[in-house]
């Protein structure tokens, strides 16, 4: 299941008036986020929302790993697309970050002094299944070393190509300064 919001007013079978750039399918849960969608196709869906996406981002639009301040994205592994890629907010081919290595994480820091509570997240898959997180745990920390384990996701295949993942409501009520994807092994063990 994904959650897929609109992002502009157009055709539901445009991929620019989503925000995965792809045309929902049947397991996403959509909503139109005040954007008027004209149902060109016959569409089913898991559930249709007319009213604004329910949650906030929490992360800014990044365009660096350190930019902008006070926030920090990092990762253990930046093979070609550095890790800032993952909160730039474009969802195209070849714009997110990758590590080519078999074991990564990805993480945010919200700065000093914050104290950030997510109860759900959203992954947005590459083009080619291959290198998509197959399971991962999704992790809390005040420190940046002691990790809590927040979610874990154990999937039969990885993330779909052009599709992405959404948490739903993971129970976090915890508040924490960095947050982390730990990617454990992606489709058919390559790497992430």
């Amino acid at each position: 299941m994904a959650v897929v919001f609109a992002v502009a007013n157009g055709n539901w079978n445009t991929g620019a008036t989503w925000i995965t750039g792809s045309v929902p399918t049947s397991a996403d849960d959509v909503w139109a986020n005040g954007f008027t969608v004209n149902m060109d196709v016959n569409a089913t869906v898991n559930s249709l929302n007319n009213s604004a996406r329910a949650r906030t981002i929490a992360t800014p639009a990044m365009t660096a790993n350190n930019a902008p301040s006070p926030y920090v994205a990092a990762a253990s592994n930046e093979a070609g697309n550095l890790a800032f890629n993952a909160f730039n907010r474009v969802y195209t081919t070849n714009t997110g970050w990758f590590a080519n290595v078999t074991s990564a994480w990805l993480s945010m820091d919200f700065g000093s002094g914050s104290s950030i509570v997510i109860d759900g997240y959203t992954i947005y898959a590459s083009n080619v299944q291959s290198f998509n997180p197959q399971n991962w745990t999704f992790e809390g920390s005040n420190n940046n070393s002691t990790w809590t384990t927040l979610h874990t996701v154990t999937l039969g295949a990885a993330i779909g190509a052009n599709s992405s993942y959404s948490s739903g409501n993971i129970g976090n009520t915890t508040g924490y300064r960095y947050y982390r994807a730990n990617i454990t092994i992606n489709f058919a063990g390559k790497k992430p």
